[in-house]
């Protein structure tokens, strides 16, 4: 983490420093979990966490951007992921769902200011139906919240919610057994940022719809 450089694959000028100490860390986590639900908390201490951030200078190279510079400060992040489903469509209802969602926070001790690139919570929900044995239709729905925790000079990104949407079909061809899909993701083309990107700084925006057709079999 010494050098100075731009780093092309995530489009910015990075900042290394000497002076940077072992890092060390304490976790702990816990994990609850059923037949239809699963539960994982956890989080971590660390007095000397390193990580990258933005600042308010910019690279020296034209057209580099802004400077991400490596630092070192005490740390505390901690985290929530949940997940819960129905059981798989039954004979007396064709219909089923699936419900997740993931929380994170961490903060800059020394400072009071969220961690840099935190991810913000998200959740999803996933209606199914299954018409048929072999076919079944599925529905889902993903909120993002604004990126309410931020480092000092980072960019906000706000929340957005998006719609996917897909069929699966099985089937037997010659004794070979085949899946075929036909998924829609962002189905209503809405533009938003992906606040962990590294081309977020750029104002790149995400995919907007895709729809992908896909043929998976055996011989």
């Amino acid at each position: 983490m010494y050098p100075v450089f731009i780093h092309h694959g995530t489009a910015r000028f990075e900042q290394g420093s000497r002076d940077l100490r072992p890092e060390h860390e304490l976790e702990v986590a816990v994990d609850w979990s059923a037949t239809r639900w699963a539960v994982r908390a956890w989080g971590a201490a660390s007095p000397d966490f390193i990580f990258l951030t933005p600042t308010s200078a910019f690279a020296p190279i034209a057209h580099a951007g802004q400077v991400m510079a490596f630092e070192q400060a005490p740390a505390w992040r901690m985290g929530l992921e949940a997940h819960w489903q129905t059981q798989t469509a039954r004979p007396e209802s064709p219909w089923f769902m699936d419900v997740r969602g993931a929380a994170l926070a961490a903060w800059r001790l020394d400072e009071g200011t969220g961690l840099p690139f935190t991810p913000p919570f998200d959740a999803t929900i996933t209606l199914g139906w299954r018409p048929i044995a072999w076919m079944q239709c599925t529905l889902a729905a993903q909120a993002i919240a604004p990126s309410l925790m931020l480092a000092r000079n980072e960019v906000y990104t706000p929340g957005v919610l998006l719609v996917d949407a897909g069929v699966e079909a099985e089937g037997q061809v010659w004794q070979n057994p085949f899946t075929l899909r036909l998924q829609v993701r962002n189905a209503g083309n809405t533009a938003y940022f992906n606040h962990i990107n590294p081309y977020r700084v750029l104002d790149l925006s995400e995919q907007g719809r895709t729809i992908e057709l896909s043929l998976n079999t055996q011989f």
